[in-house]
């Protein structure tokens, strides 16, 4: 009997800078399938044509969006308020932990930040599953 291959979760990847795209897809790709795009209205664009990410990854700052707005629409939203969300920002460490706390979200880092902890998270998060906390 021959066995069928899994598929690999998806991760959605919202980062305007092509660095940190590249680190990310880097540290992830081997386990996951990857999706970048790199706006706060490409990714809204991305999940409404039926996509469904099994975990998003964004930059707080995105230059479409206000600070964390992007976060607050889907953490909030029927649809996709489910997909558990992590968040890399460059704002203080304690503002970020808070706010990442209040969204319910599944992981929170800091710039600079290490992309083989935020494979661990993904990690953790995809294979042990994640409940939302807000």
């Amino acid at each position: 009997m021959q066995s069928v291959p899994l598929m690999k979760k998806e991760v959605l990847v919202v980062f305007p800078h092509r660095s940190l795209q590249f680190i990310l897809q880097t540290n992830l790709e081997k386990d996951y399938h990857v999706v970048i795009v790199p706006d706060g209205v490409s990714a809204l664009y991305w999940v409404s044509r039926r996509n469904r990410p099994d975990l998003i990854i964004c930059d707080s700052h995105l230059q479409d969006m206000k600070e964390w707005e992007l976060i607050e629409q889907l953490s909030t939203s029927g649809l996709y308020r489910s997909i558990p969300i992590m968040v890399i920002s460059s704002s203080d460490e304690k503002t970020t932990l808070q706010k990442a706390e209040m969204a319910g979200l599944a992981g929170a880092f800091i710039k600079p930040f290490d992309p083989m902890a935020v494979k661990r998270r993904v990690d953790v998060v995809l294979q042990e599953g994640w409940v939302q906390s807000a």
